[in-house]
């Protein structure tokens, strides 16, 4: 729902909201795999841009 909120609200998208059920059906978790940061995009988008920032630091830092 929050995804089909957000890509509501986007004008002049090249993707319609009509494909991201399909978009979702063939997406696969990163579980296990190197150099992955997951972040929770229920958070603002200031928030999910400084949670990934800072788990790509911890990564560089690894």
């Amino acid at each position: 729902a929050l995804l089909t909120q957000r890509m509501g609200s986007r004008e002049g998208h090249f993707m319609p909201t009509s494909l991201l059920e399909s978009q979702l059906a063939t997406l696969e978790r990163p579980d296990g795999e190197a150099g992955v940061v997951v972040v929770n995009i229920d958070n603002t988008l200031e928030m999910i841009a400084e949670l990934a920032i800072e788990g790509l630091k911890r990564l560089a830092s690894e």
